[in-house]
């Protein structure tokens, strides 16, 4: 189809300036599109004061050129309209910054569109959705519109119920404590904002966006949910050479997460370490979300730990904790701990039997990704005190603990990201025990060191990463990882840091991660023979 031409002529040669200044749209496929352009330019001449605008019906000049007259005649700078100040509120005036009393206002014509619609905005977020607004009575006074405005509200409406279609078994505490719509004032922007946060969850994504039934005693919203894969499994091999005879070991790490699973929003963790060193880890962690439909869910875990036949220590866990909301969250626990010393002599006094009780207070910010499926995290935050005794040999010896985490993902551009991470954690007491102290080192804490090698009663870890998306579904990136960390058992001292480089690759089996990294200590030289090499593989089942 050939394309048509529009020329839009003015009645003068004052007005022919202004309609070429608009830039109008002169090729068009059809009549219909030429239409439209008329009606939108009319429109555009109302918004800046000509409201008398108007155009001649089209003329075809020949096969592919088409055109019309404007005449715009006056032009209005302002406007004057008269209102009920029950009806009207202040804030939306204020905003505009409009010269306004009890019982009128002064607005431009660039402004009255706006300003109508924030009138409407307005009402519909505050349990007015159909309240109609329009001006009235509309007069001419030289170069002033004067106009009454004519608010029409209906009863306020409530949000009386929330229907979940797709995921059927979508958690129903989570449409009550997350997403908190129901018993309120209606509230369009809010309904927006609150269904939106179901992109944030693990187990779960919206299909398209809601829809709201009104009838004349109820207003429904019917939110469209599907379930997600949330299942998680992330595990490593890592390599390295023996110091001593330079054989090749390994340590492995595994991390299983089972969420959801009860269409409750539960959470189940198993993680397993072993260091190639005879250090083994094993950790148990289960959360369960709103009890009984309410803000508070519970946290049990059970931590245990051997190393080689030196000792073992087992760590159990008790939380409960408050969802303030989809971010935000605090809790109050207990903490036990109970050690035992596996040397056949008590050669070794720094491990000693011991049983520790611990209250604990914490707090937790955590804000996902929803942008790069590669980076799922975009922030995390947590911080936990606790206040406790340690016994052994009779002895009570009061003790306290500080441990936090915090992580934010910073985006450069759509390709260059930098990432930060802390950890830090501080055991207080007047005594130390070998067998209590804080254990870090590996692909979790200060990488280019093996897992759980070190050791201290303070440290605190600094990891950093300049990553680089090299297509959809891979990226690479660099490491600089720094640690300070003191041993008050043995009165030293350390600075620590990890040089590298990683890969990460997606493919329909997981995210597949590569890193490259040594470790040196402040007084040591680097030693690429003692480097790490970390495959680790996290998949969604």
């Amino acid at each position: 189809m050939n394309s048509q031409t529009l020329n839009v002529k003015g009645s003068n040669e004052n007005e022919q300036i202004i309609i070429d200044g608009t830039n109008y749209k002169k090729s068009h496929e059809n009549i219909k599109s030429i239409l439209d352009e008329l009606n939108s330019l009319q429109k555009a001449f109302f918004t800046i004061g000509y409201f008398d605008a108007s155009y001649s019906e089209l003329e075809k000049i020949n096969d592919s050129t088409y055109q019309s007259i404007f005449k715009l005649n006056s032009k209005y700078n302002s406007l004057k309209i008269n209102y009920n100040k029950e009806k009207m509120n202040l804030d939306v005036l204020s905003a505009f910054s409009l010269d306004f009393t009890d019982s009128h206002l002064t607005i431009t014509p660039e402004n009255l569109t706006p300003f109508l619609e924030a009138l409407v905005e307005n009402f519909q977020n505050t349990g007015n959705p159909f309240a109609e607004v329009q001006l009235k009575n509309i007069a001419k006074q030289e170069n002033t519109i004067l106009a009454d405005l004519d608010i029409k509200v209906i009863e306020k409406r409530r949000l009386d119920k929330v229907i979940i279609k797709g995921y059927e078994k979508f958690p129903k505490s989570y449409v009550k404590n997350y997403l908190r719509l129901t018993s309120k004032v209606f509230n369009k922007e809010e309904i927006t904002t609150q269904t939106k946060r179901i992109d944030q969850l693990r187990f779960a994504q919206q299909l398209k966006d809601p829809e709201l039934l009104f009838t004349k005693d109820s207003t429904t919203l019917y939110i469209y949910v599907e379930k997600v894969k949330s299942n998680f499994f992330d595990g490593f091999i890592g390599f390295n050479s023996d110091e001593d005879t330079g054989n090749l070991k390994l340590n492995g790490y595994l991390d299983l997460k089972l969420i959801n699973n009860l269409n409750s929003g539960e959470e189940f963790n198993i993680l397993w370490k072993n260091d190639g060193n005879k250090q083994t880890k094993f950790l148990a962690d289960l959360r369960i979300p709103y009890i009984f439909n309410s803000p508070i869910g519970i946290n049990a875990a059970l931590d245990i730990f051997k190393r080689d036949s030196l000792f073992t220590t087992v760590n159990t866990t008790f939380k409960t904790f408050y969802q303030i909301n989809q971010n935000n969250q605090v809790h109050i626990g207990i903490q036990q701990i109970e050690s035992n010393n596996l040397l056949d002599d008590n050669s070794n006094t720094a491990i000693d039997d011991y049983k520790s009780f611990f209250t604990t207070a914490g707090y937790t910010y955590n804000k996902r990704n929803n942008s790069y499926s590669i980076f799922p995290n975009k922030t995390t935050v947590n911080l936990e005190g606790q206040v406790g005794n340690r016994k052994n040999d009779s002895e009570k010896n009061k003790q306290s603990k500080v441990s936090f985490t915090g992580n934010h993902l910073w985006e450069l551009n759509n390709r260059n990201f930098i990432y930060i991470n802390n950890t830090s954690e501080a055991l207080f007491s007047d005594t130390y025990l070998t067998n209590e102290k804080l254990r870090f080192g590996g692909i979790q804490s200060i990488r280019g060191f093996n897992e759980n090698s070190l050791e201290a009663t303070l440290y605190s870890t600094i990891n950093t990463e300049y990553r680089y998306i090299l297509s959809r579904n891979s990226y690479v990136h660099s490491i600089i990882d720094f640690t300070y960390f003191q041993d008050d058992l043995t009165n030293t001292t350390a600075k620590l840091y990890g040089f590298g480089f990683g890969l990460g690759i997606r493919s329909k089996s997981g995210l597949l991660k590569i890193n490259y990294a040594v470790g040196k200590t402040d007084n040591s030289s680097i030693k690429l023979s003692e480097s790490k090499v970390h495959i680790s593989l996290s998949t969604s089942f």
